[in-house]
């Protein structure tokens, strides 16, 4: 079997924000696939920021979240989308944080 190299198919970077990122389509897979989301937040003031992954899987829609603890948090989450359903993120802060957040989808595996 023939390697195969993760290919980027969405970045984004969101900067000294002070509120709630709405869910942004990061991209909609032509085929089913594997995929690798990565975010890093930097909170630089007091609050939380939450991560949200939204995407459908074999079992239907899925929305995976991470909580934040008011510190920069950074991670990878790997799963299956089906084809011709959006893959998502967004942000939901809580008390009032300012925040940088950096997101990379990869695709893994056509």
């Amino acid at each position: 079997m023939a390697a195969s190299v993760p290919q980027i198919v969405y970045s984004n970077s969101w900067l000294s924000q002070t509120g709630n990122i709405s869910s942004t389509t990061m991209v909609t897979p032509s085929q089913i696939g594997m995929y690798r989301a990565s975010v890093y937040t930097d909170v630089a003031s007091t609050g939380t920021v939450d991560v949200s992954f939204g995407y459908t899987d074999d079992h239907g829609s899925q929305n995976t979240l991470y909580g934040g603890n008011g510190q920069s948090v950074g991670l990878s989450y790997v799963f299956e989308a089906v084809s011709g359903q959006p893959i998502t993120v967004s942000f939901t802060i809580g008390g009032t944080p300012t925040f940088n957040a950096y997101v990379v989808l990869e695709s893994l595996l056509p």
